[in-house]
């Protein structure tokens, strides 16, 4: 390996290191974010809520329902931890394995399942659980900014049967050779 390749390419295996922790530690905090944001409201409600099963009751279907809210973040810090994997396959110097590749295409996965949730099966069950079935059937709730998001989290899936390719016909060479 030349040198004009070897120095990118230790640079890249570095820069993919940092990123497994940056990976981690994002998928960590939207965990936390996503539990915080689940409990408080139920811990709000244990300062008012009535003796015996009736108070019991309410707490857990406010912080049921809050789960159904918090569940699109669950799913992203999953597709995070993911990448966390494939960035650490790449710091050791492994970019076209099964297992790289499959990630990736994991990864734009879950995010198209967090975006799924987030825009569709979220609103809609909280809907329902939050006002006792009284509420709406169905409920989408879709920005621009969520477009955008699905849109990546296609392209990244994409990417990922890509690299699945990529890595069938490396493995394939490796065999010739």
């Amino acid at each position: 390996m030349t040198a004009a390749i070897a120095a990118p390419l230790a640079r890249a295996q570095k820069l993919a290191a940092a990123a497994a922790t940056i990976a981690v530690i994002a998928a960590v905090m939207l965990g936390l974010t996503a539990a915080l944001d689940m409990f408080a409201p139920g811990l709000r409600q244990l300062r008012t809520a009535g003796p015996g099963w009736e108070g019991v009751s309410d707490i857990t279907r406010i912080v049921g329902a809050h789960f159904l809210l918090a569940l699109p973040s669950f799913l992203l810090a999953g597709a995070c931890f993911d990448l966390s994997g494939v960035l650490g396959e790449y710091a050791e110097g492994r970019f076209f394995t099964p297992r790289a590749a499959a990630g990736v295409r994991k990864a734009g996965e879950g995010i198209l399942y967090a975006m799924l949730f987030q825009c569709v099966l979220s609103p809609t069950l909280y809907s329902i659980v939050s006002t006792s079935g009284e509420g709406r059937a169905f409920t989408v709730k879709l920005e621009t900014f969520d477009l955008g998001l699905i849109a990546l989290g296609f392209f990244v899936m994409v990417m990922g049967r890509v690299l699945q390719a990529a890595a069938a016909i490396k493995a394939e060479n490796d065999e010739i050779v």
